[in-house]
């Protein structure tokens, strides 16, 4: 899945990097353009005017693709093989996300846990990979840093994994050793998806 970066600006390159990564073109997708017009001349937008190329750059997709249409909606959902090209706009997304829930596939749930600890990224890096081999989950690290006052920093570091036991295990076994050495923040705790 992508989220976003497939609007009209010059920082809107995800069509252009899935059809890159893909080895396949671009091409104008000649509903979504139908589509396009009627939305924006019902809001009295030129559709003939210079904005309109910059416009037309959000219905340049992977090729060859599927569009998939949501009701009430002009932006496609675009399928590019095995990749699913969504908007970055929350209620576009979610609502495109909810209706065309069935076409994704069961796939895998995933289970998060979230320890926050108080050593530097640096400190640790050796156990998270040993973590993340020994648990098989994967492990991200992100630091939260109080450059006025470094003692106030630290990271969340996440445990993510289709077995909800590992994960936890792998959590619960660094809030230990982060416990016993008074490096715990909070945790472990489930994230709810």
């Amino acid at each position: 899945f992508t989220s976003g970066g497939i609007g009209p600006t010059h920082d809107d390159i995800t069509y252009e990097s899935i059809a890159s990564i893909l080895n396949v073109g671009l091409e104008l997708h000649n509903p979504t353009v139908e589509r396009m017009k009627q939305h924006y001349q019902e809001r009295n937008i030129d559709t003939s005017g210079p904005s309109w190329d910059r416009i037309l750059r959000m219905a340049r997709v992977p090729y060859p693709s599927q569009a998939h249409s949501t009701s009430g909606l002009w932006v496609p959902l675009i399928q590019a093989q095995n990749v699913w090209i969504l908007p970055g706009v929350p209620f576009l997304f979610e609502k495109m996300l909810s209706a065309h829930a069935e076409d994704f596939g069961e796939g895998q749930r995933v289970t998060c846990f979230v320890v926050q600890v108080s050593f530097l990224e640096s400190e640790m890096a050796d156990l998270l990979e040993a973590l993340e081999s020994e648990f098989q989950v994967s492990i991200g690290s992100y630091p939260q840093i109080n450059f006025e006052d470094r003692s106030k920093s630290w990271v969340k570091v996440t445990f993510d994994g289709t077995n909800p036991d590992s994960a936890e295990a792998a959590a619960e076994k660094l809030a230990r050793l982060a416990s016993a050495q008074g490096k715990l923040k909070t945790g472990p705790c489930e994230l709810q998806n």
